[in-house]
């Protein structure tokens, strides 16, 4: 059965001419620095570019088969929500690994809380694996006084 290896968010994904594969910054936590008094508008979107990947290991009977990988974002209630993702339909090759990236162009940053990333793969509209999660913590914090900043 086809199985999720790696499924991570991250700032950057370099892939190499052999396929080898570098993760820039693992997004764990988003910070969120706010000027005192201001608010946030809940359904906020901050321009940012950053990327999901999946990565999927194959047996020797899935090669030549097609699937389609589905991943989903939902956002702490309230807040932006980034739409469906659909990548594929895509064929398993010889080499038994297909790796899959989106690249997102926004964090949803209007509210504090979890963003969850949800993955899995279908084959002819049926579920295929299992779901698969990934979280971001989006935090807000009180930007650093000016006065602060020019001390540095």
């Amino acid at each position: 059965m086809i199985k999720l290896t790696i499924f991570a968010a991250c700032d950057k994904v370099l892939i190499d001419q052999g396929r080898n594969i570098s993760l820039i910054v693992l997004a764990d936590t988003f910070n969120l620095n706010i000027p005192s008094g201001q608010q946030v508008p809940p359904n906020a979107m901050l321009p940012k570019e950053w990327y999901v990947i999946a990565i999927w290991r194959a047996s020797e009977s899935e090669v030549g088969r097609s699937f389609t990988q589905i991943t989903e974002f939902e956002s702490p209630a309230g807040a932006a929500v980034l739409p469906r993702s659909v990548f594929g339909p895509f064929l398993i090759d010889e080499q038994r690994k297909q790796i899959n990236t989106i690249s997102i162009q926004a964090m949803p940053a209007g509210k504090p809380g979890i963003i969850t990333i949800r993955t899995w793969l279908e084959e002819q509209g049926a579920k295929a694996t299992e779901i698969s999660s990934y979280e971001i913590n989006v935090v807000h914090r009180e930007a650093p006084s000016p006065d602060f900043i020019q001390k540095l």
